[in-house]
């Protein structure tokens, strides 16, 4: 048995977490567990925040770590490097690969602002945007690239940068809190706080009277309290993942609630904002567009052959790409 260890670069605020960001962590770090114990190895898992940390933090990932691990969540945008990502960060990144610690970044997303989204249009934008350089000179230092999303996989791809397409990370979150379906039974609405179309979201889900009004987030809470007498904030993450093993119908705003309801085997309609959203298709769910939200469309697939079927590229892939080469 050999023991490896790893220091997964994610969002370790819990007092007012966006809990869509700390449960990509957990499902990485349950998958990387599971590819592990095929190989009888024992992985230790310690926690670098991802909106920044101290040099004594670093000072220790540099002496003691194995794998670096860069937990999904938008790093990159349209002419925009998230700042706590930008050079400094990747400079530290650098500094670990030439002491010859493995780096991978898994589940890696782009984030772009638009509901009807234009994969090729967009592509061609990103290609020729003022990130590109960035990308170019930093991207080649991950050992391995995990997209999660077609948007993100093809403008690595446009750029020459080797990355893999699989389902996102968040599918696997339940089994980290070892939690199953609940006999019980709620549906559920989950707003988000998106000032132009507040109006049309409040009027589109009074007419589901009788769900639960979900929110992720202390603002988006705020926004709608007063018009929903029936709502509740949840962000803890497990707490979270318990409320939508229990949902038959989910109608989201949130896509890692639509994603949480699809691996429960909820009826989901999820509502696309922007880029995000396309994390479903991957699983063959269509999302409604913000702008035609009397037309829901209704999903409820079985997950689980995909899963399967991720989780065995995911293995090959990291075992390859990451555990033989440290070995």
């Amino acid at each position: 048995m050999k023991i490896h260890k790893y220091f997964l670069i994610t969002d370790t605020h819990y007092e007012n977490p966006n809990p869509g960001d700390i449960l990509i962590g957990k499902g990485i770090e349950y998958l990387i567990t599971q590819v592990e114990r095929r190989y009888n190895n024992f992985p230790i898992f310690n926690y670098i925040n991802i909106f920044g940390s101290d040099d004594i933090i670093w000072n220790r990932v540099y002496k003691e770590a194995d794998f670096i691990i860069v937990c999904g969540t938008p790093q990159l945008g349209l002419d925009h490097i998230p700042q706590h990502l930008g050079q400094t960060f990747y400079d530290k990144l650098w500094y670990a690969k030439r002491l010859g610690i493995i780096i991978a970044n898994l589940w890696l997303g782009i984030c772009m602002g638009s509901p009807t989204l234009n994969i090729p249009s967009f592509v061609e934008r990103l290609y020729n945007s003022s990130i590109t350089k960035f990308i170019t000179k930093n991207f080649k230092l991950y050992d391995l690239i995990i997209s999660r999303d077609l948007l993100t996989y093809r403008v690595l791809s446009r750029l020459k940068i080797e990355n893999h397409l699989l389902i996102d990370s968040v599918f696997y979150s339940p089994y980290y809190y070892k939690i199953n379906n609940s006999s019980e039974s709620i549906n559920i609405v989950v707003p988000r706080h998106i000032p132009p179309h507040n109006a049309r979201i409040i009027d589109t889900f009074k007419k589901f009277d009788k769900f639960v009004v979900l929110t992720h987030d202390i603002t988006d809470f705020n926004a709608y309290k007063e018009h929903f007498s029936n709502i509740i904030c949840v962000n803890n993450p497990k707490s979270l993942v318990e409320i939508y093993a229990k949902a038959s119908t989910v109608i989201s705003l949130r896509v890692h609630g639509s994603v949480l309801a699809t691996f429960f085997g909820a009826k989901v309609a999820n509502i696309s904002m922007d880029s995000r959203s396309n994390i479903l298709s991957s699983v063959g769910i269509r999302s409604t567009s913000i702008n035609n939200l009397k037309t829901l469309s209704f999903n409820r697939i079985n997950i689980k052959p995909y899963l399967e079927n991720n989780f065995n590229k995911f293995s090959y892939l990291f075992y390859n790409k990451c555990i033989k080469t440290h070995e």
